[in-house]
């Protein structure tokens, strides 16, 4: 079970994440590491369905591509989590 009640505690926990832990300030749901990634990667990764709700509810884009030009959709892919 999800540890993460809020949007806010998801993004608490991304902002440990190699790809946000040099930003200065806490992601937020616009946020774009130095991956390219939004904070949406991370709880994808994590297998945290959960915590992609809450963050979706919040109003992050899963649209946004990275660097390598991947969607939130084709990140989970590889992880068996369509």
């Amino acid at each position: 079970m999800s540890e993460f009640i809020t949007a806010d505690d998801v993004l608490a926990a991304v902002w440990e994440v190699v790809e946000f832990a040099g930003c200065p300030e806490r992601p937020t749901v616009k946020s774009i590491g130095i991956f390219g990634n939004t904070p949406l990667f991370a709880p994808i990764t994590w297998g945290d369905a959960n915590a992609v709700r809450l963050l979706l509810g919040a109003g992050i884009d899963c649209n946004v591509q990275c660097e390598r030009g991947e969607t939130a959709l084709h990140h989970s892919y590889p992880y068996g989590r369509v």
